[in-house]
């Protein structure tokens, strides 16, 4: 983790995120059950400037905000990774090109269309449900058949 770059930014980060190491349950699963269609990343990795700045869990179907007010107040473009893409191998260089959501100062919003979709009525970031073709069978029902 990039401390100087934390530590000039420590207000602003713990104002939009809390401390570091945050946790919001102690059952990843239960969670899930309960929230099936949170975009949830735990253990998640923000970085900015190149670097790693934070770590814990995000839920950004309900905090979205946080990361939006953190790159307001930053004038940073904020990304937000799993945990494998900014720690162990990638923690000196966490692989941004990977990041679940990025947001920039402006509140410009970048997430994979393909997997998170823009709820209508209130604008939170959810799940897409995954596609059932006609007769209800899914590509990985069909691995494997003739």
């Amino acid at each position: 983790m990039n401390h100087e770059l934390a530590y000039r930014h420590a207000a602003g980060i713990a104002a939009c995120l809390g401390e570091p190491g945050r946790m919001i349950t102690w059952s990843k699963g239960d969670y899930q059950d309960r929230h099936p269609t949170h975009v949830v990343v735990f253990n998640g990795n923000v970085c900015f400037g190149g670097e790693k700045v934070w770590f814990g869990d995000v839920d950004l179907t309900l905090g979205e905000s946080m990361l939006v007010n953190l790159a307001a107040e930053t004038g940073e473009t904020v990304y937000l990774l799993r945990e494998r893409d900014g720690r162990f191998a990638n923690e000196d260089e966490p692989l941004l090109e990977r990041a679940v959501y990025s947001v920039y100062p402006v509140g410009e919003t970048r997430f994979d269309c393909a997997q998170l979709e823009r709820r209508r009525r209130d604008g939170a970031l959810i799940l897409r449900r995954p596609v059932t073709p006609p007769g209800g069978r899914t590509g990985a029902d069909e691995e494997g058949q003739p």
